[in-house]
């Protein structure tokens, strides 16, 4: 069974991992090379049933290779996504650019074809939606297929991704992110009342707290 409690509570295990997570979190380009590898490398552990935090410094060189797998990884499973959203903002270009030309020439706007074209692209953008909402559900699972297995293709065994993310365990952990999500904004919600200092704070929280307690609950999950 997956354990909330444990989960949200990897994160605060050692204050300094805690502290040095944060202001890793604060440096946009540096906290996406560090805080996702950290974070898989945590899940590592307790694929193998230790669930103490790895240290930073213990294998730096690891953490970025795995933050660079998950930008890839989760950028491959968007990648339909993206692509239909390039295709309806072309689209969209294109009508109101032969809407505009139409009207400089004849010297009229025609807002009935400009609204008839809006139509299919907002069903364009419900599929876009769609789309990310799936890439979203499966990613976590592709991640920890990828940590199982040491191999970056294991991440597109959709089949065996796939099914592992229709358990009950994979759902519960998807519950208890959803929840973490709403608790950390709240918390940053809180802290941004501080000026600056108080925004940087809860944006470093909250890249650190994230992959660290998420990922514990899919690697639970998963295993």
């Amino acid at each position: 069974m997956v354990d909330f409690v444990a989960g949200l509570k990897r994160p605060f295990q050692d204050i300094k991992t805690l502290v040095i997570g944060i202001i890793l979190g604060m440096i946009p380009f540096v906290s996406a090379l560090t805080l996702p590898g950290f974070g898989l490398r945590a899940a590592e552990r307790t694929l193998k049933g230790d669930n103490k935090l790895p240290d930073w410094f213990e294998n730096i060189g690891d953490v970025i290779i795995k933050s660079v797998m998950s930008i890839v990884i989760s950028l491959i499973y968007m990648l339909p996504a993206l692509i239909v959203l390039v295709a309806v903002i072309v689209m969209f270009a294109a009508n109101l650019l032969g809407t505009l030309t139409a009207a400089i020439s004849g010297g009229t706007f025609d807002y009935t074809a400009l609204m008839a074209a809006l139509g299919p692209m907002l069903m364009y953008f419900a599929v876009v939606i769609v789309l990310l909402l799936i890439a979203v559900f499966l990613l976590p699972s592709a991640l920890m297929h990828y940590l199982i297995r040491s191999k970056f293709s294991a991440a597109f065994s959709f089949g065996s991704v796939i099914k592992k993310a229709l358990t009950m365990k994979y759902i519960v952990a998807c519950i208890f992110s959803i929840i973490l999500y709403i608790l950390l904004m709240i918390v940053v919600g809180i802290l941004s009342l501080i000026p600056v200092a108080g925004t940087l704070i809860g944006s470093g929280f909250m890249m650190y707290v994230i992959p660290v307690a998420e990922y514990t609950w899919f690697a639970e999950a998963c295993k």
